[in-house]
């Protein structure tokens, strides 16, 4: 998203690189979380959903249905998922790679863990 603020001059119309001469030009990243429930009515409406007897008759309309939350696959399943396809183990096991490199270098306690020749490997040392 592109913000632009400027005095006295509107921005050209059609042009996305419009620098004001005296103002300022935002751009930001949204992303927007995932909705976790369907609103049942208007899935009803927006699709003529007709339901069978027996579900409208135990099925509350009025409610909103919730989704469960993605179950997150752990290096091991997703290495067994992609094990059969092309995708190269660096887009797939990114995420992981990550959470565990994080995990090791991140300060715990004002500590650091020294990582060097395998003579230094392991010790620690007061973080500077």
């Amino acid at each position: 998203m592109r913000a632009i603020l400027s005095w006295n001059v509107a921005p050209t119309l059609g042009d996305p690189n419009f620098t004001p001469v005296w103002g300022n030009v935002v751009e930001a990243d949204v992303q927007v979380a995932p909705q976790r429930k369907i609103v049942w009515p208007e899935l009803v409406e927006a699709t003529k959903l007709a339901l069978p007897t027996q579900i409208a008759n135990i099925l509350d309309e009025k409610q909103d249905l919730l989704i469960k939350a993605p179950v997150e696959l752990s290096a091991t399943e997703l290495q067994q998922l992609y094990a059969k396809t092309d995708v190269p183990m660096h887009r797939y096991l990114f995420k992981s790679v990550e959470a565990a490199k994080s995990a090791f270098f991140a300060p715990a306690g004002g500590v650091r863990r020294e990582v060097g020749p395998p003579s230094r490997v392991g010790s620690w040392s007061a973080q500077v």
